[in-house]
């Protein structure tokens, strides 16, 4: 790891949270998804910290971070691993679960985000499509299997490829990337331990969302994740809405420069 990196635990809410830190400037905060780690934000986190001063940490029950059998909320671990970091406002990202994670935490304490993206956006309680519908259930077959191979090939070829899409050979090393940490999330004790959800539901509390925010879809995930996108820009004032085309769930790794690109436009817009 380079040295100019400072990484560590920061004690929160019960638990110590992993994390890394890099850079100068504005503090840009990342949220990973669901079983996966700080490793997906590789491709951002140098990048982002030639101009900002970015900070990526593991979920509880992911990566470094080890789950606890007390009650928590996400937002109320990010808020704590801010205080810990003497940050009192930045940015915030995050994917899928990610997103939802930094909504709440926007809703909670509005007054600690600058800025607000979400890739991917998923929210609890989310209609889902027949093809999404399909394929959880085929997942869930697979999963009983206790198959790693066959778990993380088809968590692959979900989120990462696309439904019904096929892999695409020019981002095949993101591709790798993404079935590693799958298959070490799964090779972890399953989490139990539920985080509390935030009262009332971001469903019905788009509309406060006041901070300018950025939406990140790819145009090859499911299309209620795309629909989701076009409810934030209908109900939160200042939305900027980006689909990235030939994406699925995690445009960060399969279109890096792409994406990349759009959140430094936005974060730097005046």
């Amino acid at each position: 790891m380079s040295r100019n990196i400072q990484n560590g635990f920061a004690e929160v809410q019960g638990t110590r949270i992993y994390y890394e830190m890099k850079g100068q400037g504005e503090p840009l905060l990342m949220i990973h998804g669901l079983n996966l780690d700080t490793r997906m934000w590789d491709d951002q986190f140098e990048v982002l910290s030639e101009q900002y001063r970015v900070i990526r940490f593991d979920l509880r029950g992911m990566g470094k971070t080890v789950m606890t059998d007390q009650p928590f909320t996400m937002y109320d671990d990010i808020k704590g691993l801010m205080g810990a970091l003497e940050i009192e406002k930045a940015h915030v990202m995050g994917l899928s679960v990610g997103s939802y994670a930094a909504m709440e935490f926007a809703l909670a304490y509005p007054d600690a985000v600058d800025r607000l993206i979400v890739v991917s956006p998923g929210l609890p309680g989310m209609e889902r499509s027949e093809i999404r519908q399909n394929d959880v259930e085929r997942f869930q077959e697979v999963l009983q299997s206790g198959d790693l191979d066959r778990i993380a090939d088809m968590e692959v070829q979900m989120w990462y490829d696309g439904p019904g899409q096929s892999p695409d050979p020019e981002r095949q090393a993101g591709r790798d990337r993404f079935r590693r940490m799958i298959m070490d999330a799964y090779a972890q004790p399953p989490v139990t331990n539920m985080p509390g959800k935030l009262d009332p539901s971001p469903a019905d509390r788009l509309h406060e969302l006041q901070m300018p925010v950025l939406v990140v879809t790819g145009d090859r995930d499911y299309p209620e994740v795309r629909e989701l996108a076009q409810r934030i820009e209908a109900k939160a004032p200042r939305v900027k809405n980006v689909v990235m085309e030939g994406s699925a769930h995690i445009p960060p790794m399969d279109q890096p420069e792409v994406f990349n690109q759009a959140v430094l436009a936005f974060l730097q817009e005046s």
